[in-house]
C-alpha cells in the first residue's frame, strides 16, 4: 500500500472530508458504513485514503476515520464493487474497534489523561501514556462483552476483531519486533503484549498464534515479569468504563513491572 501518511498529512485529509470533499466513491461507501455502524451507537464512518494509520476516532465529534488502500483496498477495485470478503471483515474490525471506544472510552477520563500528558512531572506524563495504553484492550473487552458469544452480532464482531488483529496489528507489531534485532527494548516488548496478549482473555486472540512474540517476550521481559503483565491485563479489561482511580492504579503497576520508559510517546 505504500508508505502511510505522517499526522499531519492525516488531519489535512481528515478536515477536508468532514467539510464533504471526499471523492464521490469514498463518500457513498462512507456512508453505507455510517449506516451499518449506528446499528450499534452513533457514530461517523468517513474512508478514503490518508485518513488513519489505519483506524481512529474523534471522541467528542464521534468520527471514525478509516484508511482505505490499507484496509480495503485501491480505489479502482472499491469502484467495481471487487473487494475481498477479508478485507471488508478486517475494515470492520477496526471500526468496531473504535465504535468501542466512542461507546467505553469516557470523555472525562480523556480529559484527565489530557492533564496528565500536560504535567510538569515526567511521571504524571507517563501515567497518561500507560494509561491509553492499557485503555486499549480494557475498552474493547467491554464492546465484545455487549454481545453473547453465540448470537450472530456477537460472533461477527468477534470474526472481524479477530481478523483486525490478525491482518493489522500482529504483522506490524512482529515487524517493529523484529526489527529491533536480539534485544527489542523492554517497553516495546510490553507495548506489543498489552495489544496481543491481553486479547487472549477475552478470546480475540488465540494464544496458539503468539508463540513466536512469547519466546521474545519472555527472552526480554523475563518469564516472572511476563507473567505479572499477563495477570494484570485479566483485571484490567474487567475495569468499569470511567474508573479513572482503578485505570490510574493498573498503569502504575505496568510501569513499575516494565521499567523505565525508553521515550514517553503517545497512544496506538
Amino acid at each position: 500500500t505504500g508508505p502511510r501518511p505522517g499526522l499531519f498529512a492525516q488531519q489535512l485529509h481528515r478536515a477536508a472530508a468532514q467539510r464533504g470533499r471526499l471523492d464521490p466513491v469514498y463518500q457513498e461507501l462512507s456512508d453505507h458504513w455510517t449506516a451499518i455502524l449506528q446499528r450499534l451507537y452513533p457514530v461517523w464512518a468517513l474512508i478514503g485514503p490518508g485518513l488513519s494509520d489505519p483506524g481512529h476516532i474523534e471522541i467528542h465529534s464521534r468520527t471514525v476515520y478509516l484508511d482505505s488502500e490499507t484496509l480495503l483496498g485501491p480505489r479502482a477495485a472499491i469502484a467495481a464493487g471487487a473487494l475481498e470478503s477479508r478485507s471488508i471483515l478486517r475494515t470492520f474490525g477496526v471500526a468496531l474497534h473504535e465504535t468501542f471506544h466512542g461507546k467505553h472510552t469516557k470523555r472525562w477520563a480523556i480529559e484527565h489523561d489530557v492533564a496528565l500528558s500536560e504535567a510538569k512531572d515526567q511521571a504524571e506524563r507517563q501515567l497518561a501514556v500507560d494509561r491509553r495504553l492499557l485503555e486499549e484492550p480494557r475498552m474493547e473487552a467491554h464492546g465484545v462483552r455487549d454481545f453473547p458469544p453465540d448470537s450472530l452480532r456477537g460472533r461477527f464482531v468477534r470474526r472481524a476483531l479477530q481478523a483486525a488483529v490478525i491482518d493489522v496489528i500482529l504483522p506490524a507489531f512482529a515487524e517493529h519486533v523484529l526489527a529491533a534485532g536480539a534485544a527489542p527494548s523492554r517497553d516495546l516488548a510490553a507495548r506489543s503484549s498489552v495489544y496481543l496478549l491481553a486479547r487472549t482473555h477475552y478470546g480475540i486472540v488465540d494464544d496458539s498464534v503468539l508463540q513466536s512474540l512469547r519466546a521474545v517476550w519472555e527472552a526480554v521481559l523475563g518469564a516472572s515479569d511476563l507473567e505479572a503483565l499477563d495477570e494484570l491485563y485479566a483485571k484490567v479489561i474487567w475495569i468499569p468504563d470511567g474508573d479513572i482511580e482503578r485505570l490510574d492504579a493498573a498503569a502504575r503497576i505496568y510501569r513499575e513491572i516494565v521499567g523505565e520508559p525508553e521515550a514517553c510517546d503517545g497512544d496506538g
